[in-house]
């Protein structure tokens, strides 16, 4: 968390009512006002008597805030930059893996406990937390986090209440059996998500999980937990039963619900999760083992199940096997301490020595060696440890276990596994055990085959090394690996404090770069005026570092003391009497930091017997207590120094922020009076050619009223410029509300009149009807021309029948005439000729009469078309219609927008000519 500080005071902390007005010498204060959502408050500034306004002003809205961060980030830190909530991460573009870096800016604010009546109330079941922690946590505070409740009036200014301190403490006084159940849970639902089996829409966050550990710590302690399993039961049952009625309490603050953004679908996905959890929680706690142990023991032998005994058997062998394998990687002169040492050492050897001692002891072979060890004894049935015993210390409470019966748990497989060629090894420590006593090597003192011989060989590292050096090459090559593997990562993932020459070169370096350019390129939205005043400040505060010995001082107070601003130091360094500090020297392979000796062998590794030790142990643990209680007395006069030295450092940025500035003020002075003397000399120049001198000094004068014009001009066009922005940015903002308006009047005329169609319906009717139209128009074309050509040969054989006629009657008078002569019967065959000609004629009358009737009958395509421009002219009407209803609207909207703007212009001009004249004045 990136805490942000500032030379002001806090009042009236958590009160909804305005403080009293203050004199402006007690300014600045804040006021933190919570809000109508529980856990979030605004901040404001707390009125003087000075001030003018009625209301109080915001302070440091959380927006700004955020981007203040986001800018800081992208100026001084490199790589891919994103922001999720108050968060803002910094990773690195070229490493794929790389998780990034989170910043969260935040406010602390010490002293100040929202829920005052619920870290002491009656809710508390069990003394959980202690009350000495209570009293820290109200002591320390609550930071305040930029980030508003989604939805909220006041999302983008308030503030969330974070008890990240507070949950820290609590969780440091959690049983161990209780924390192994929270990460139990959080690493169970990591499986799940790991296989897909809960998606990511599942909000079931890690933040529910150690709410609810907290609250069931809270009421039930821990001598009713039975183990992990049943702890995780406890979680899941509390868990459910709060998703099921509606609400997930703050442990701070119940008045907090840290599940009231889910929905109702979010809520009940929730519950699913957790009761597939429950259902299959034995299973899910052995996949979280095999994800992160060697469980290949466990496995062994089939599937048939494994009987109690046969199970703690295999996992005492594996605890072992594992115990020393950690002690090999670990051992002291393993090749990633020397990159350990040089990141931990410089920063922790002079600021925080116990803190550097504690480190060194917990990452240590021997440390890690002896954790599991001890694991595999509680495991193992102590009927199946032959030959083991308990020792107390007759002077302390201090319990040693022996660690031969452990061994002997390891099968041939598991020598093997360790040794490469057990055989090659015991021959091999049969032979320097025939060896005189000052040649042999160091810890050896029986044969591999002896219970006593195994444990000095395995959990000795460099016995270990040496003989499989000699015996096993490939098994050393497989180590020598290992070593090569986590110095790599030591040294790829953790990097050195920089030193004082490397910090003044890096600031050298970057005080030498083009700062103009570098903010432009990383904060382009800046502007020059903007750019220019950044640089300009930071370039002077490097030039005022760089000067003197300040950055020599400023790197001591910065590398002189350990940075414990959440003052958690007291929590991770409690000195406990029980604990015993031989362990941390001790290196033989007891379980318990007890020393084994060979027979020729009477003192221990450090060469005093055990009564003196242990006397010298007790003498130091005393003086380990006195000194913390010398740290306790000496913190408040520690803070006290470093405000007073803070103080001191502010002061002196003052004094040479004032120097700095009278010694430009007196550097302006000295140019001033030096271009005076250059014009008295020039003026004295100009006295010996006259017309010339006139004439130049015209032209100055010229210049110099061309350079007032041309600043008065840009000053007017930045001034139009920003005002023409804002004008820009109202008219917009008109025009979006009147386009939205007319979208949503638009939206009720046509839920208004659904049967009225629209201009694109209209349109695409009228296109179909135009096409349709066309198509008829080519087909009764075509058939127009037909039937003319078919009328055209009808009038042809009309015109042509006459005369047809007349040759037929003419030759059949011809034919006439002749039988006549012959045949007196042809009288009466010529009448019958007659009154069949005056049939056919009748007929050829009544068939050009019904083909006239037909021509002027319209035909069923042209009724079509007709019908079809009926409905179009129908169309375009109320197309018409409504384009002149809406064109009506539009000019109405353009009208106000035409007078509205008209009035801008005027007042815009108003003060243009009252800027000019006032300039011109």
């Amino acid at each position: 968390m990136f805490e942000f500080d500032g030379p002001f005071r806090w009042a009236a902390l958590g009160n909804r009512e305005e403080p009293s007005v203050i004199s402006p010498q007690s300014a600045p204060q804040l006021w933190a006002r919570p809000t109508k959502n529980p856990g979030f408050v605004t901040l404001h500034w707390v009125k003087t008597t000075k001030c003018c306004h009625e209301k109080a002003l915001e302070a440091l809205p959380a927006h700004t805030m955020r981007n203040l961060m986001q800018e800081h980030c992208r100026v001084i830190r490199g790589g891919e930059i994103s922001t999720a909530g108050p968060a803002v991460n910094v990773r690195s573009s070229h490493d794929i893996s790389d998780g990034g870096v989170d910043f969260v800016p935040c406010i602390l604010v010490r002293g100040w406990w929202p829920a005052e009546d619920q870290l002491d109330g009656c809710h508390l079941e069990h003394d959980f937390p202690p009350a000495a922690v209570r009293d820290d946590i109200r002591y320390f505070g609550v930071h305040l986090v930029p980030t508003g409740r989604p939805g909220s009036d006041t999302e983008y200014i308030e503030f969330r209440i974070s008890y990240s301190r507070a949950e820290l403490v609590t969780v440091r006084h959690l049983a161990s059996v209780i924390r192994a159940a929270i990460k139990a849970v959080k690493a169970i639902k990591g499986i799940l998500k790991k296989n897909e089996v809960m998606s990511d829409e599942v909000k079931l966050k890690s933040y529910f999980i150690k709410t609810a550990g907290l609250w069931v710590a809270q009421t039930t302690p821990p001598r009713m937990w039975k183990g992990i399993a049943d702890g995780v039961y406890k979680i899941l049952d509390w868990l459910e039963g709060s998703f099921i009625t509606g609400r997930l309490p703050c442990f701070f603050d119940h008045n907090i619900d840290v599940a009231a953004e889910l929905s109702t679908k979010e809520r009940q996905d929730i519950i699913d999760t957790i009761r597939l959890m429950r259902e299959h929680a034995t299973l899910l706690l052995m996949a979280v083992c095999e994800d992160k142990f060697d469980v290949d023991l466990l496995l062994e032998g089939g599937t048939e199940p494994l009987s109690e005994r046969q199970l703690r058997l295999r996992l005492g062998r594996t605890l072992v096997r594992q115990a020393v394998v950690g002690g090999v990687r670990d051992r002291p002169t393993a090749p990633w301490w020397e990159s350990w040492w040089k990141e931990n050492i410089p920063p922790l050897v002079r600021t925080a020595p116990l803190l550097l001692q504690w480190w060194h002891y917990s990452k240590s072979g021997s440390y890690r060696q002896q954790c599991h060890l001890f694991m595999a004894w509680t495991v193992v049935d102590p009927a199946d440890l032959v030959g083991g015993t308990v020792k107390t210390s007759p002077v302390s409470d201090i319990v040693t276990l022996d660690v031969t019966p452990l061994i002997q748990l390891l099968t041939r497989s598991d020598l093997e596994l360790l040794l490469g060629d057990p055989d090659r090894v015991a021959s091999w420590c049969s032979q320097q055990l025939r060896r005189p006593l000052e040649e042999r090597p160091a810890g050896l003192t029986a044969e591999l085959d002896t219970p006593r011989g195994r444990a000095e060989l395995l959990l000795r590292p460099e016995l270990l090394l040496q003989a499989l050096r000699v015996n096993a090459p490939r098994k050393m090559d497989w180590w020598r690996d290992i070593d090569q593997r986590e110095k790599n990562k030591w040294m790829s993932n953790y990097l050195t404090m920089d030193t004082y020459q490397e910090t003044r070169e890096w600031l050298e370096q970057f005080f030498n770069t083009n700062l103009h350019w570098q903010l432009h390129e990383k904060l382009p939205e800046m502007d020059a005026a903007s750019v220019a005043t950044t640089a300009g400040l930071w370039r002077r505060r490097w030039q005022q570092l760089l000067s003197g010995d300040r950055l020599r001082t400023a790197y001591d107070a910065v590398t002189g003391w350990w940075p414990d601003r959440w003052e958690m130091t007291p929590y991770y360094l409690a000195v406990d009497e029980t604990d015993s500090q031989d362990s941390e020297q001790d290196d033989d392979g007891e379980a318990g930091g007890e020393e084994r000796r060979g027979p020729d062998e009477k003192q221990t590794v450090e060469g005093l017997p055990r009564p003196q030790r242990e006397k010298w142990q007790q003498l130091e643990r005393q003086h380990q207590q006195l000194w913390q209680e010398l740290d306790r007395r000496g913190y408040e006069k520690k803070k006290s120094l470093n405000q007073q030295h803070d103080e001191e450092c502010r002061s002196l940025e003052r004094h040479h922020d004032k120097k700095w500035r009278s010694m430009e003020k007196r550097h302006h002075d000295e140019l001033k009076r030096l271009h005076q003397r250059h014009e008295s000399g020039t003026r004295c120049v100009e006295l010996q050619n006259p017309g010339h001198a006139q004439q130049e000094r015209r032209q100055r004068h010229l210049d110099l009223l061309n350079r007032r014009k041309r600043r008065q001009s840009e000053e007017l066009e930045r001034q139009h410029q920003i005002e023409w922005g804002d004008l820009a940015q109202k008219v917009q903002r008109q025009w979006n509300k009147m386009k939205r308006r007319h979208q949503s009047e638009s939206q009720e005329l046509k839920e208004r009149y659904p049967n009225i169609w629209t201009g694109e319906e209209l349109d695409r009717l009228m296109e179909e009807c135009s096409r349709r139209r066309q198509q008829l128009g080519e087909q009764l074309g075509k058939e127009l021309e037909k039937e003319l050509e078919k009328e055209l040969e009808k009038e042809l054989e009309f015109k042509e029948e006459p005369r047809k006629r007349q040759e037929k009657d003419l030759e059949l008078e011809e034919e006439e005439e002749e039988p006549l002569v012959r045949d007196p019967k042809n009288h009466e065959r010529q009448q019958m000729q007659q009154q069949h000609d005056q049939r056919q004629q009748q007929q050829q009358q009544q068939h050009q009469e019904e083909e006239q009737h037909q021509r002027r009958q319209p035909s069923r395509n042209v009724e079509h078309l007709r019908n079809l421009i009926e409905v179009t002219r129908r169309h375009r009407q109320q197309r018409i219609q409504l384009q002149e209803r809406h064109n009506q609207e539009l000019e109405e909207q353009r009208r106000r927008h035409r007078q509205e703007r008209n009035d801008l212009e005027r007042r815009l001009g108003c003060r243009r000519d009252s800027q000019e004249r006032r300039h011109g004045k």
